[in-house]
């Protein structure tokens, strides 16, 4: 069936293109869409969250400012959405609409991280929508979630979590320190959303056998923390990533 109306996220998009506010990155100031461009292109994490920490404050005081916070982070919050809709078989606009909800909840309701700040925000995110999708989907939704993503690895993240969702488990990993909120989203992105880790690489421009290590340490501390072991705390700047931002 064709669509009468255009997807939520669509509309975003083609306003945030018409919007007539800049962003500094860098020292420069530079309109919402090429700064976007710019933000992608940075290999400076404290670029990318210099710039995203001003725009939350934007975001908190008008409308023009959600848009724009929305706008930046649109790459990221598209798949989000996607794989959200896909998982527990929900309505995509339903999603789209319960993303964007979420991240205006999170920009007025939180402080910015000191680090990290696209990843922690949209991690964030993330978890709002899934305990919302579990609430509406109920136990069949969740489980089709689970078949989904069982059936597309079988990383030593999935069997040890079994029967617990493994986002579940990633995201309690965070709470508890044990990875940070940019090691999550590598490992959902690599292992859950099933991307390959050497275009995750390229896509951030760093080597991949660096990625793949850090990888496999954040791994070796949920195996840890499963076991009942202690597990020393991470901070967010140990871990320099592009994944939040990266389409």
């Amino acid at each position: 069936m064709e669509r009468n109306t255009p997807r939520l996220l669509d509309s975003i998009e083609q306003a945030f293109g018409e919007l007539a506010l800049t962003v500094e990155v860098g020292g420069h100031l530079l309109p919402a869409p090429e700064a976007r461009r710019a933000l992608l292109a940075s290999s400076s994490r404290e670029v990318r969250d210099r710039a995203l920490t001003a725009v939350i404050a934007r975001a908190r005081e008008s409308e023009d400012g959600k848009l724009l916070l929305t706008g930046l982070l649109l790459p990221a919050l598209r798949r989000l959405s996607g794989r959200l809709a896909r998982q527990w078989g929900a309505d995509p606009d339903d999603v789209d609409a319960e993303v964007c909800l979420a991240l205006t909840e999170v920009a007025v309701e939180r402080k910015p991280p000191v680090t990290a700040v696209a990843s922690s925000v949209v991690w964030e995110v993330h978890r709002r929508v899934r305990s919302t999708l579990a609430k509406w989907c109920g136990e069949r939704g969740r489980q089709r979630c689970l078949e989904e993503v069982v059936g597309v690895l079988a990383s030593p993240i999935l069997r040890l979590s079994a029967p617990r969702d493994p986002e579940d488990l990633v995201d309690s990993a965070v709470r508890q320190g044990v990875l940070t909120a940019a090691e999550a989203t590598l490992i959902v992105t690599t292992r859950l959303e099933g991307r390959q880790l050497v275009a995750v690489a390229r896509g951030q421009r760093q080597p991949a056998p660096r990625l793949f290590d850090r990888r496999r340490g954040a791994e070796a501390r949920l195996v840890a923390m499963l076991a009942g072991h202690a597990v020393r705390r991470r901070r967010p700047a140990m871990l320099r990533t592009r994944s939040a931002w990266a389409a």
